[in-house]
């Protein structure tokens, strides 16, 4: 798989939650009794942690601060709102909650498209339609080809115009939780690490869904680990790989996320690539994401 050497990191300007993300991430806390200051303090300190763990292990990162005031805790997630592809394309994204638009900062998609295509998307949330960056798109970029499950940030219609511009091909599906809500990103169902395919079967329930993505698997010579909805709540899925420096492949991924998972799938992961743990409980908590939605690859 061709993965990125270096990854883009935003430090929020305050980590207070946005309640109308919460509206369609589930995996977000609504727990109100902390205090702000407090919140602000365990969060900073998580990301600063995280960026100094991945810098140890001679990982690439590109931070950069959120000046605006009015930005909440979603802004520590980039990657819903930019990506890069190795041809040296920029995508810029449509997002369904308004307050988030503030993050995509015109300065820094400036800054990162110099020299590059830019793909500009945001044009469609005029027309209601969405696609959260690789929130929604979870890519192998080898074989152009990706995977995309329906909700009310993942429009197919989108879906659809991304492939167009890029020549991407996407299976989009459905995925739900257990209360059968639309799961919010598709990067919080699934995966993909050097030759294996991460998703929680248990999420997809039509049958028709099941085989296609397993044909999908199998058409790009992905070999399947199948999670519970236990583990995709503890962000089993929502793991990067990336490669460092000195080019030695790692899977970023939470502390808590390794700690649960079951001997054999660790094993696996390990087999595949070195392991590297970040510890961010309070992001998962407040911001109902992990690891991967913390990170942008730059290619």
């Amino acid at each position: 798989m061709t993965i990125a050497s270096q990854v883009l990191m935003v430090r929020p300007y305050r980590a207070l939650p946005n309640a109308a993300s919460s509206q369609t991430n589930f995996f977000q806390s609504s727990d109100n009794s902390i205090s702000e200051k407090e919140l602000n303090n365990l969060i900073f300190r998580e990301f600063d942690q995280m960026v100094n763990r991945l810098l140890k292990f001679d990982v690439d990162v590109v931070v950069k601060e959120e000046p605006d005031l009015t930005s909440g805790l979603d802004a520590i997630f980039p990657n819903n709102w930019i990506s890069f592809l190795p041809d040296a394309t920029t995508i810029t994204y449509p997002m369904l909650v308004e307050h988030r638009r503030l993050e995509r900062r015109e300065e820094w998609i400036a800054e990162f498209s110099m020299g590059r295509r830019h793909i500009d998307l945001s044009y469609l949330e005029s027309e209601e339609l969405f696609l959260e960056g690789t929130g929604s798109l979870v890519i192998d970029h080898s074989s152009k080809r990706g995977f995309a499950n329906r909700s009310p940030r993942t429009s197919e219609k989108a879906v659809r115009i991304f492939e167009e511009k890029t020549g991407y091909t996407v299976l989009v599906f459905d995925a739900v939780d257990e209360k059968g809500r639309p799961i919010y990103h598709t990067n919080v169902v699934m995966a993909l690490v050097n030759d294996h395919a991460i998703w929680c079967t248990e999420a997809v329930g039509l049958e028709d869904d099941r085989r296609k993505l397993r044909n999908q698997f199998e058409l790009m010579g992905l070999s399947p680990i199948e999670i519970d909805y236990n583990l995709m709540r503890k962000f089993a899925a929502n793991i990067l790989q990336v490669e460092s420096t000195k080019g030695v492949p790692l899977i970023i991924m939470s502390y808590e996320s390794l700690a649960n998972l079951p001997g054999t799938i660790r094993r696996q992961l390990e087999n595949a690539s070195d392991i590297l743990d970040v510890h961010i409980p309070t992001v998962e908590r407040y911001g109902g994401g992990s690891a991967r939605c913390m990170l942008a690859e730059v290619f």
